[in-house]
């Protein structure tokens, strides 16, 4: 288990260097006659830890950069096939409508002809049953014409025949 009481690895080291720059420069403190040689030290090591400090930093913040431009990266790699997929698709799609709406009007068109046809076709034939009624009818009338002299033929001839032939045998 953590122990999160104590200080991060990285942050404890860098404490660690400055302590033990310190306790150098107080380990050299053992003369007393050299007290400006002791307050050089404390700056120099002050400086040393400021400089580390800011060393640290733009460690950091190069860091930061390389990562933001690698998650840059990352990022828009994705969102660049995706917008080239949805484009892809509308121009699909497009076409799709384009081809559909040409389609319908070609099905428009032959309905339409389909349509005309049939009305020709329905003219026709009631012309046609018209045309059929009265030829029905004058053969009709020829047929009974034709009966009609046969009938008086027949008639001519029985007579004819009776002449011949008398009936009282």
């Amino acid at each position: 288990m953590v122990n999160r009481r104590s200080k991060p690895q990285k942050i404890r080291g860098y404490i660690d260097d400055i302590d033990d720059d310190y306790a150098l420069a107080a380990s050299q403190q053992s003369h007393g006659d050299l007290n400006d040689d002791h307050g050089l030290e404390l700056v120099l090591a002050k400086h040393y830890a400021a400089a580390r400090g800011k060393k640290r930093v733009e460690k950091e913040r190069g860091f930061l950069s390389a990562l933001t431009s690698q998650i840059k990266q990352d990022v828009s790699a994705p969102v660049e096939d995706t917008c080239a997929c949805i484009q892809a698709v509308e121009e699909l799609f497009s076409q799709f409508l384009l081809n559909y709406a040409a389609t319908e009007d070609k099905i428009v068109t032959l309905w339409s002809k389909v349509r005309q046809e049939q009305e020709n076709i329905t003219l026709l034939t009631e012309r046609h049953h018209a045309s059929s009624i009265k030829m029905s009818k004058k053969i009709e009338e020829g047929h009974i014409a034709g009966l009609s002299k046969a009938r008086t033929a027949c008639q001519a001839f029985q007579v004819t025949i009776d002449q011949v032939i008398p009936c009282d045998l």
